[in-house]
Formats: structure tokens, sequence, C-alpha cells
């Protein structure tokens, strides 16, 4: 097929086999993937441009940029004096609680995002900088002109990007396929969505830096020059810097080598770039590994030291991480379905490739998949995922390469089917951008009710997962909707705990317990998550009663409920029981309901008690407890 043609009968698009034209120097001319790069990189640009985010240096993208205005405007790297930061928070409203950074074992204050987007984002602050500089801004590193700097800055690796792996794609496919490539990875997924609206977190630039990994792969194993292996390692290695769970792109050139293994040399100078490789790769974290070390006394530190959220590699969320309504990957990009079909048609030039993609993206998917909070909060679809694409349009084009094979009705069917699914992509956004889809409250139901809509359809809400920002103070809005499952009297048990309980002090004939200085705390009752059942979530009703004593002040007595993953506190919540206007030497009762979690493993425990946090003498009678779970048969 000529350079000139744009298909034949047999293949009307061009798919297969065209070359790109050259110049008689050998050099390229304009063609239609460069052209289509272009465009696409403009489009993404002109919708961020076109409505701009509010402040782009707030909640996850603050955490990952308080690296540069406290190492080169605050001299404090090591959190010594946060004022800094609360000034900010308080004048650009950057985050509504400081979860950034918080305390480690030795109590010094650690950053909670890793550096590597500080990292890459270092020219553009340094453009901001200037930027303030020159128009009198506030040179503090979070006026408008450092926000507008970090948006080029995501503008600027999105062209990048597109145009690397522009590149990667070339060296297998023809020039209009690579075109179509490209359009079907931007507009075909959730890349739009994170490229235009989220265009501060990292998940772009990790794009661009596997792009630019996948590209020098290539190379390398094309030509076998150990530079293009290096930068492939110094890509991988800044994405790991970024997001630690990016190393899995490490994972991409080593099946691809074990692959060869038959054809390559077992010699030591054979193997002497991989141990180059993989020493560069340690070379590019350790500057995270030396802050750690500095900071916390250990090399390797967990920052996300919130014992509700980690990992659960023995019980991972990888059914619903994949096709849950709530954020299945494949239900909100099915495009990406098509693209995982083609791995076993990779043939060829490509066929070395199929098994290092097949293992990037099982352990991607697992890994990703074992997060607690899987679902990756506020987003469209799976935005965990969107850095690993560039790997995923090698078979995206072999399929579509095999398809400009088959027979004309089913090749213009499956055209018809892949051209729909990117026009459902687009459509789906716009949907969530109008709240029709909820960005993390989805359900199959919900889904399957919004489908195709433009519009939100009656009872919605109720289709939801629950709003855990609901106030907890008089429980659930809709209580017809739920069905009580289990009430229980909480009694001490231990022989220690009824030592404790006074025989002059009953309510109902039950002894009541003291609380005094001596003793704070009533015993902490509990109930494993798997004994309540499988509901997403439930409502607990604490029926307290707590008898202010005829002398003395008057007590200050809370309730405390909690989760408990091994042994450690998250959704932890205090309710102050006020007895200032009772009558000495009566009960008083109280209600305190408490709303469940995203509850991390089945093993966690729900935890109460009571807690006279001033030491005055109290008396409280055993604590009811009743759990209500959502009975799914209301309308």
């Amino acid at each position: 097929m000529g350079g000139g043609s744009w298909g034949t009968s047999n293949d009307p698009l061009g798919l297969m086999g065209m070359p790109i034209p050259r110049t008689k120097s050998g050099g390229f001319v304009p063609s239609l993937s460069l052209g289509i790069a272009l465009i696409l990189g403009a489009w993404v640009a002109f919708n961020v441009l076109r409505s701009p985010p509010t402040n782009p240096i707030s909640w996850d993208a603050f955490g990952y940029y308080l690296y540069l205005p406290a190492a080169f405007l605050h001299d404090d790297i090591w959190l010594q004096d946060t004022r800094w930061v609360n000034e900010a928070v308080e004048q650009y409203g950057s985050t509504e609680t400081i979860y950034q950074y918080g305390p480690a074992p030795n109590g010094r204050l650690v950053f909670k995002y890793t550096m590597g987007l500080a990292v890459l984002w270092m020219p553009f602050f340094a453009l901001g900088h200037l930027a303030a500089w020159l128009t009198g801004s506030p040179m503090d590193g979070f006026s408008e002109p450092y926000q507008w700097a970090l948006i080029l800055g995501a503008l600027v690796f999105v062209q990048v990007g597109l145009l690397l792996l522009r590149r990667s794609l070339l060296h297998f496919f023809s020039d209009v396929l690579v075109a179509v490539l490209l359009v079907m990875v931007t507009l075909g997924t959730n890349f739009w969505h994170q490229a235009v609206f989220g265009s501060t977190m990292p998940h772009v630039f990790l794009f661009t830096l596997h792009a630019a990994a996948l590209l020098y792969t290539i190379k390398w194993s094309e030509t076998g020059k150990s530079s293009h292996l290096f930068i492939s390692a110094l890509c991988v290695g800044l994405a790991g810097l970024t997001r630690p769970t990016d190393v899995l792109g490490a994972l991409f050139p080593v099946f691809l080598t074990i692959g060869q293994q038959k054809s390559a040399r077992s010699s030591r100078a054979h193997w002497r770039p991989w141990f180059c490789y993989f020493a560069l790769l340690l070379v590019i974290v350790s500057p995270q590994l030396i802050y750690w070390k500095g900071q916390t006394g250990q090399f390797l530190y967990d920052s996300y030291n919130n014992p509700g959220e980690g990992f659960e590699f023995l019980h991972p969320y990888v059914f619903e991480f994949l096709f849950s309504g709530r954020k299945g990957w494949l239900l909100y990009s099915p495009l990406l379905a098509i693209a995982l079909l083609g791995i076993p048609l990779m043939t060829g030039s490509l066929r070395p490739y199929r098994w290092p993609i097949l293992v990037v993206m099982v352990c991607s998917v697992y890994v990703l998949g074992s997060w607690s909070c899987w679902w990756y909060a506020e987003s469209f679809g799976q935005r965990s995922m969107v850095q690993f694409y560039p790997y995923l349009m090698l078979p995206l084009g072999a399929m579509l390469t095999t398809i400009a094979q088959w027979r004309r009705a089913y090749r213009w069917s499956m055209y018809s089917l892949m051209s729909g699914l990117v026009v459902l992509n687009m459509f789906q956004i716009q949907a969530s951008l109008s709240g029709i889809i909820h960005t993390s409250r989805m359900t199959w139901t919900a889904y399957k009710a919004v489908f195709g809509r433009t519009t939100k359809p009656v009872g919605f809400e109720q289709m939801l997962l629950v709003d855990r920002s609901t106030p907890m103070e008089k429980g659930p809005s809709r209580p017809e909707r739920y069905i009580r499952i289990m009430v229980q009297v909480l009694m001490p048990d231990s022989m220690a705990e009824r030592a404790r309980l006074v025989d002059s002090v009953r309510f109902s004939g039950s002894r009541a317990l003291r609380l005094s200085a001596d003793a704070r705390f009533s015993p902490g009752q509990r109930f494993k998550w798997r004994s309540v059942g499988t509901n997403d979530h439930v409502w607990f009703k604490l029926t307290c009663r707590v008898l202010r004593p005829s002398e003395g002040g008057v007590p200050q007595v809370t309730v405390v409920t909690s989760f408990q993953h091994e042994g450690r506190d998250y959704a932890y919540r205090t309710t102050d029981i006020d007895l200032s206007g009772t009558k000495l030497g009566t009960w008083h009762e109280t209600e305190v309901w408490y709303l469940s979690p995203e509850v991390r493993t089945p093993e966690d425990e729900f935890i109460c008690y009571y807690w006279a946090f001033d030491g005055d003498t109290a008396f409280v009678a055993p604590m009811t407890v009743e759990v209500f779970a959502p009975r799914r048969t209301v309308p």
C-alpha cells in the first residue's frame, strides 16, 4: 500500500500496513497522527482554560505540592513550624481538613504523599515564582501565578504524553491507525476526565512517564542500546517516586527480556545493564527514602498511617475494581475491555510484548484493587489505572488490525461498536459533571437507572450508597428504609469489671458501673463487622443512661464510638452527654447514633464505651445497642 493511499476496499480506513511518508533525507513529513496528537492536546487545553479550576493547589494536590514551598520558600522540609501551611489553608481554602501530613510514631510530622509530583512540578513552580515577582503577586507559593503554572505544567505533560505515545505506536502501526488509537485513548477512556478536570492530580503526569518508558523500552528492544533502557528506568523511577505502586512499570522491560531469553546471551555483559537499571531506580527513589529516614528513623515508612485504609492483599477487591456499579474500571471505560481482548492477537513484531503487557495489567489490577479504598474517592471511573493506558494501546491496535481483516459486515459492526463506546464515554463524563453519575456513591441499580439519561430519575438519591457526610446526631433521615437486625444490652463480663458494679445504684434492676478518676472508662463492647451482615452500611443506635451523683460537681461523660482494625481506631467519634440540667440523683437517658464508615475488612470491630474524662464520679447503666440495616425492598 502506498504512502499516499487512505485504504483499499478490504481496508477502507487504512489501518493495515500503511507506511509513514518520509522525505528524501529520511525525516518524517507532517502526518495525520501528528496532527491528531496536536489537536487533541489543544482541545484538552481549550477545555481546561475555558473553565479552569478555582484552586488547583487543593486537597490531594495540595499534599503533593507542599514539598516545594517547604523546601524553597520556608526552609522547613522537616515541618518543624507549620504556621505557613495554616496560613495558606486559611487564605486560599486549600483543604477543609489538613490530612496531607500527620505524625510519625516518633511524633515528628511527615508528608502523606511522596515527592515525585513535586519534582515534576519544580520547573513550573520556578516559572510561577518568577511570574509572581513580575506581577507583584504574593510570592508565597500558593497565589494565582503558582496555580496557573501548575495548570500549564499539566497541559504540557498531556501534550508530551500524546506525542510520546504516538512515537511508540508508529513502531507497529500505520499512521492512520495511530491517529485512531490516540483519539480512542483520549476520548474513549477516563483519561479525558483526568486531563481536563483532574489536571493537578498525578495521573496525567504518570501517563506521560509511562508513555516515555514504553517508547524507550521499545527502542532498547530494537537497538539493544543500554542508554534506552536507562531512560526507561529514569521514567519508571520518577513514576514510582510519585506513586510507589507505579514501579510496576518496571515489570514491562523485565518480562520482555524473559520472553526473549532463549535468543539472549547469558553472559555477565548481558546482565550488567540490568544491574544498572535497578541501581538507577534505587537512586531515583532514594530522596524519598532519605526523607523518611530523617523524619521517622525508617527508610520505608507507610505515610498512609490511618488504620482505615491500606492494602488487603489477602482480601482484594478485584471484582469491584473491575466491574462494580460504583467505580468498575471496565464498566466506565468499556473500550479498554476490547483492548484487553486484543492481547492474544498481538502477533509478529508485537508478539514479544504480549506477556509483558499482560503481567503489568494483571499486577496493576491486583495491587490497585487490593487498596481498601479501591474506588479512589471522587473521580469518574478508575483514575488509578489511567497511567497504564499507553501499554494497552498496543493490544488495542492489534485488535483493530485484526478487525480490518474481517468480512465487511463484521468489520463495520465492530467499528460502530467501538465508536459508540467512545461516544458513551464522553456522554458519561458529562453525566458525571452534571451529577447524574455520582463520582463515589454509584451502585449497579443507580447505574442502570441513569444509563443514557440526561436527567436524574425519580428516587435517584435512594439508589446511591449512603452519604457518609450525613450528620449523625439524629440517625437516618428516612428511618422507614431501615430494619433493626440486632439489639443487645451490654453488660460487664469479667471479674475485674464486675467488681466495679455498685449494688446500691441500679437501673431497672441492673447494677450501675462506677466511673471515677481511677477508672475513667467503662468496658469496651465490641461487634465484628461480619456479624452485622454484608450491607454497605448500618446505623448503630446506642441508648445510654448516666446518673449524676447527689454530691460533687457535674461529671463530664462522653460516649466513644469507633471501628478498629488490628486494634487501631478509625472513624473515631465522641458524643458528650450534657448532665448540667439534670436533677441530682436521677438517671439521664441519651440516644447516640453512629453511621458505620467504609469498613476495611470483615474482621474489623465496632467498639463503644463510656468515658468520664474529667475524673468526677458518675454512674452508668448497661448500654443498649441496636443495629439498623437498609431495607432494600422499601421504595
